[in-house]
């Protein structure tokens, strides 16, 4: 079981899940919002950031793990190629 979503946000990261949580937020339940912070990162694993091209095309810049302990940066797409984070599991 799984689900997948997209969120629009700008600046991909900690911004992306605030977001998430506003948006909880607005639909009227009745928590505080680090509870639904709480909520989220014990629920989504990754994140993925796209960034637009020179040319238009939209593509992967990093896969980040998402943990009650933070958010890490695993992968970051660099020059045609995707490395990994030094000290990613």
């Amino acid at each position: 079981p799984g689900s997948l979503c997209t969120v629009h946000s700008a600046d991909g990261g900690m911004r992306t899940i605030h977001r998430l949580a506003r948006l909880a937020l607005q639909s009227g339940i009745s928590m505080s919002f680090d509870s639904v912070i709480h909520q989220i990162v014990e629920a989504v694993e990754d994140s993925v950031f796209l960034v637009r091209g020179n040319t238009g095309e939209r593509r992967i810049y990093t896969r980040t793990e998402v943990s009650p302990d933070g958010l890490s940066v695993r992968w970051r797409y660099h020059q045609g190629r995707f490395y990994r984070i030094e000290g990613a599991k």
